[in-house]
């Protein structure tokens, strides 16, 4: 793919995100004048994290927080390997599968606000010239917003049959580097019938996500990668997150996979030398990136919160398809983003599961709270039990006022 500059949009995107973390945004302990988190509340949440991880004999976790007032603390338990003796701490990366989605999912509103792409353009109008293209369930009604919105019909290549097989082939292979094409993920579900019409039911499919990889880099000239890399990870702040594009990354504490998992895939996903013993490029835009809860909590607060994209892109973000039209309270799903309610009011989340990991965020815009959570285990993890538990202890300090204390202690 030809290295294009990216769209001028993203480079602002990039300079407005920098400018709120400076502002105090999160918490850094290289700034004293940030707000912080009164030390009782972080001892009861890391209490809360070791019992609620103790009784669920997960291997490790981490989580972080951000309150009303910006002030943002993490807290992890565990190992960050089960056959060591190597810690969880707040610096172990994971890989957070399908929350990585939002990264694309922001990079595409930006495009579609500078006028780059259309949302709802034909899907034709940037791959209509693949020799494929015509082959696709329902082809000639597809749109980046029906695919994102996961209302597109398309079947996920993750269940066929065929790319199961070729997947348990690659890891016998005995060649950890070798990787499927995103064009050939796509041929897993040619010449299928729609599950069915596009823009009606909600069907979740990571196909829906690698086809609007393909139309993305169709429309700009760039590799997502390089997009995401360089203008929505470094260039923003976000110090610890990036594409899973190597079979090294640095930090990655190391995944504990379910030994009957369908890939063939060992139940460890760390080599002695640190690498991966597979390649991760593969999950791409369906989710591909690799981050800590500290860095995902930031990134969800600004994202959902509605400061990155600005009110217009942040209402196409926002801008929900019924996961279950018969059936109101099921929520809708946005561009990357289920929207829903829960006891605490509406709640903006996403969560992930990768070979090894299992992760969580969320933001509650009524209560202006930030949750995020990942786990180093993709298998009876209790993922949403455990985030649900310490969501509820962050409710009550902010529903007993304990807000005014906070400002207060900043």
């Amino acid at each position: 793919m030809n290295r294009m500059r990216p769209p001028t949009g993203l480079l602002m995107l990039a300079a407005a995100f920098a400018l709120l973390l400076a502002a105090g945004c999160s918490q850094t302990a290289d700034k004293t004048d940030a707000p912080r988190v009164p030390e009782d509340l972080r001892a009861a949440f890391a209490a809360r994290l070791d019992s609620l991880a103790t009784a669920a004999g997960i291997p490790g976790a981490s989580a972080a927080f951000i309150l009303p007032d910006g002030a943002l603390a993490a807290c992890a338990w565990g190992l960050a390997d089960s056959a060591g003796s190597k810690p969880m701490t707040t610096d172990s990366r994971m890989i957070c599968g399908s929350v990585g989605k939002s990264w694309f999912a922001a990079t595409t509103v930006q495009l579609a606000l500078d006028g780059v792409i259309d949302l709802d353009a034909p899907l034709a109008d940037y791959l209509g010239a693949r020799p494929w293209f015509a082959r696709l369930p329902n082809a000639a009604d597809l749109t980046l917003r029906r695919l994102m919105n996961h209302a597109s019909g398309m079947p996920e290549h993750l269940e066929q049959p065929d790319f199961l097989a070729d997947m348990r082939a690659i890891v016998a292979c005995g060649d950890p580097d070798s990787v499927l094409t995103h064009e050939q993920l796509i041929g897993y579900v040619l010449d299928l019938e729609p599950l069915h019409p596009a823009g009606g039911l909600f069907k979740y499919t990571d196909t829906n996500y690698i086809l609007s990889g393909l139309a993305v880099e169709a429309a700009t000239g760039q590799a997502y990668d390089d997009m995401m890399r360089e203008h929505l990870t470094a260039a923003i702040g976000l110090e610890a997150t990036e594409p899973t594009s190597s079979r090294y990354l640095d930090g990655l504490a190391c995944g504990h996979v379910d030994r009957g998992n369908p890939f063939g895939l060992p139940t460890r996903t760390l080599g002695d030398d640190g690498f991966l013993n597979h390649n991760p490029a593969l999950e791409w835009t369906g989710g591909g990136v690799v981050t800590t809860p500290s860095d995902l909590a930031r990134w969800a607060r600004m994202l959902w919160g509605g400061a990155l994209l600005g009110e217009k892109g942040t209402a196409e973000l926002l801008r929900g398809h019924p996961v279950d039209p018969e059936n109101p309270a099921a929520g809708e799903y946005g561009l990357a983003v289920a929207i829903d309610q829960d006891a605490r009011g509406r709640i903006l989340l996403h969560s992930g599961w990768y070979p090894g990991y299992h992760s969580q965020a969320a933001h509650w815009p009524d209560l202006d709270l930030t949750l995020a959570l990942q786990i180093n285990r993709d298998h009876d993890s209790q993922l949403r039990e455990i985030h649900a538990a310490l969501a509820d202890l962050l409710t009550e300090w902010i529903r007993n006022g304990k807000e005014d204390d906070i400002r207060d202690a900043a």
